[in-house]
């Protein structure tokens, strides 16, 4: 082989220290652009976590409820988790004849979740104290609270928007 060939060869086989710094630095540059708006989008992704765990105890207790022909609460976790308390930033717990059968840990940091009452469900999985609603929020005006409405039906109803069609959660 051509010692000329050879050494073409050799010139265009990578890249140059040069390109390779380039490069870094536009990568550099839009990283410093998207990280600022990562924060709200992790954010709402924790926001929409905690609606999704309420959404799922909620369904929870109406269905057991329904399945095992007794009253069945949703509650804010107290230290004993078969008993219910009155701070939802503890967590919840599904109560069945005085025992837990399910319990959800506290809202992770920065989200909060706010409710008017408790929530028990009747053999036919209603709500005898009628419609009620819970608000997850992360108290920053640019991010939209999540809520979940329970209606005296026992049907869940949840959303993200603020809207002024609907009062019953203040927003809706």
């Amino acid at each position: 082989m051509d010692v000329k060939a050879d050494m073409k060869m050799l010139k265009h086989g990578g890249f140059t220290l040069v390109e390779l710094m380039i490069t870094v630095a536009i990568l550099a540059i839009l990283a410093m652009v998207a990280v600022p708006n990562f924060g709200p989008f992790v954010q709402g992704g924790r926001m929409d976590t905690l609606q999704d765990r309420l959404v799922a105890s909620l369904s929870l207790a109406r269905s057991e409820a329904i399945s095992s022909r007794r009253s069945v609460t949703l509650c804010p976790r107290s230290d004993d988790v078969d008993s219910c308390g009155d701070d939802w930033g503890l967590g919840w717990s599904v109560i069945r004849d005085g025992t837990a059968i399910h319990v959800e840990e506290p809202p992770e940091s920065g989200v909060s979740l706010s409710a008017d009452r408790s929530i028990t469900f009747d053999t036919g999985g209603q709500v005898s104290a009628g419609t009620s609603c819970f608000t997850v929020s992360d108290g920053d005006a640019t991010t939209e609270d999540r809520y979940v409405q329970v209606l005296a039906t026992g049907r869940l109803r949840s959303w993200d928007r603020d809207s002024e069609e609907d009062a019953v959660c203040g927003n809706g």
